[in-house]
């Protein structure tokens, strides 16, 4: 967390893989890489979350979803940290409905 709160870091391993998550809070994004051996292997960045959820967080079944505003469509991020690291992504109603 850096002094003004504006941001928090989180570096885990999983095996020879090196995750990086940075939230800043400032621009409501989630910043991702992903490293293998000093070799970037993914580098993921979503802005505007609406909101973060843990759906799961037992020992072998670890999920995220992200709610983001893209465009005028909101979109549901599932990030699934185990048992391997992968992101759906998946496009709901436009924004407009969610309004009333």
């Amino acid at each position: 967390m850096t002094e003004d709160q504006q941001m928090a870091t989180y570096v885990f391993f999983k095996g020879d893989e090196r995750y990086t998550v940075t939230l800043q809070f400032a621009d409501r994004s989630l910043h991702i890489q992903v490293d293998n051996a000093n070799r970037t292997m993914g580098l993921f960045e979503f802005k505007e979350i609406q909101r973060f959820v843990i759906v799961d967080n037992e020992d072998n079944n670890k999920r995220s979803v992200l709610e983001v505003i893209h465009g005028d469509a909101l979109q549901l991020l599932e990030l699934k940290w185990k048992p391997y690291f992968s992101i759906i992504l998946k496009e709901k109603a436009p924004v407009e409905s969610y309004a009333s």
